[in-house]
């Protein structure tokens, strides 16, 4: 089953360690948050899933898709690269780096504000 869901798992498993800097921060009283968000979007994603199945069978759908899956993949990861490095750009430093150089738990904290401070609603979002 991962290798035919690699991404979902490999979200799931980021949400997972979200989950424990969520645990180390306040303890267990906001598990709950991310528990229900990972249930639905579970749900979500293999009915959705087994939707396109269905349709991709359909002889129309198959020839609605003439895209190929190479150029679309070169396309994602170009779109993800560019976003990523826009935002660095944008923020003016690499918070993980500059985390890394203090061992000052405030300035950390300072780091990670300065991130949700400097971003536009655009960026938020995306």
């Amino acid at each position: 089953m991962f290798k035919k869901h690699p991404l979902y798992f490999l979200y799931i498993i980021t949400i997972f360690l979200v989950s424990i800097g969520l645990i180390y921060g306040f303890g267990v009283k906001h598990l709950s948050k991310p528990g229900l968000y990972i249930l639905i979007f579970t749900i979500c994603y293999f009915a959705f899933h087994r939707y396109l199945q269905a349709k991709r069978s359909n002889i129309y759908f198959k020839q609605l898709i003439t895209i190929d899956k190479k150029y679309l993949d070169v396309l994602l990861c170009a779109g993800i690269f560019l976003f990523t490095c826009f935002h660095l750009w944008f923020l003016g430093h690499v918070p993980f780096i500059s985390a890394i150089k203090t061992l000052d738990y405030y300035q950390i904290a300072f780091i990670r504000q300065a991130i949700i401070e400097h971003d536009s609603s655009t960026i938020k979002y995306l």
